[in-house]
């Protein structure tokens, strides 16, 4: 291995490592439209991306076109951990 390919896959490892993907956590997300509320779980890097991913899936997730009306307001926190009863 010459010194430049040396070179070269130093610098290629370094932006690898400042290129990392952010990390995901779930979030319980509650969107509330005037034609109803829609809830749901979603994994995103922070909160503003739940609340989009959620708003998204409600408008166009849905066969029947339900939550087309306007936002009233949305609640986006950290999921909790599920509580798994202990195996008997």
């Amino acid at each position: 291995m010459s010194a430049r390919d040396h070179d070269a896959a130093q610098l290629q490892a370094e932006l690898t490592q400042l290129q990392a993907p952010a990390p995901r956590f779930d979030f319980d997300v509650t969107v509330r439209f005037e034609d109803g509320t829609y809830r749901n779980k979603v994994r995103a890097r922070n909160k503003g991306v739940a609340h989009a991913m959620a708003l998204t899936d409600a408008r166009m997730g849905s066969p029947f076109g339900t939550f087309f009306g306007k936002e009233l307001g949305h609640l986006v926190e950290l999921a909790k951990p599920d509580q798994r009863s202990p195996a008997p």
